[in-house]
């Protein structure tokens, strides 16, 4: 994230034509944490109470604790950007960040950051493959009910249609 992180900031100070006024040690910075820090969450805290940020980006293993830092961003009235792992975070991270990236949000980041063709065409087949998978699991749940219900006509009509059933 850190790389990625380096080169979006870089191409928004470009893009203003203020590349001169970018200072690399306060761009971006990483806190590593242990799980289910608590003082984790305090050291964030005070970090964003002191230092002038645009955003913040929590990405990882986060519980109840990510309520502090989102808390301290939007009190900073700056951007939160959550994507946790745990449920509990991501309960968190629905109700108080900005934008809360949950589900198959976490895989599509990289769609959302960058336009290019491969990227959407990963999100395109991912939903594709999703809508699939449903359909595969509905259709034969429909043609049970229905047949509980119909005394099997819907199973005799499909093997009408396609032919076997000997």
């Amino acid at each position: 994230m850190i790389p990625l992180a380096h080169g979006t900031l870089r191409r928004a100070y470009e893009s203003r034509g203020r590349i001169n006024r970018l200072n690399w040690s306060q761009g971006v910075q990483w806190y590593g944490s242990g799980q289910r820090s608590l003082a984790y969450a305090a050291i964030l805290t005070g970090v964003m109470s002191t230092e002038r940020t645009g955003g913040s980006l929590f990405a990882g293993t986060f519980g109840a604790e990510l309520a502090l830092p989102l808390l301290t961003s939007a009190r900073n009235r700056t951007i939160s950007i959550a994507a946790p792992t745990d449920i509990e975070g991501q309960a968190v991270a629905y109700a108080m960040a900005d934008h809360a990236l949950l589900g198959d949000g976490l895989f599509v980041a990289g769609a959302y950051l960058d336009d290019s063709k491969s990227q959407l065409g990963g999100v395109v087949a991912q939903t594709v493959l999703r809508y699939t998978v449903i359909i595969c699991l509905i259709v034969p749940a429909i043609v049970v009910i229905g047949d509980s219900l119909t005394d099997g006509a819907i199973s005799r009509a499909i093997q009408s249609i396609f032919g076997g059933g000997g």
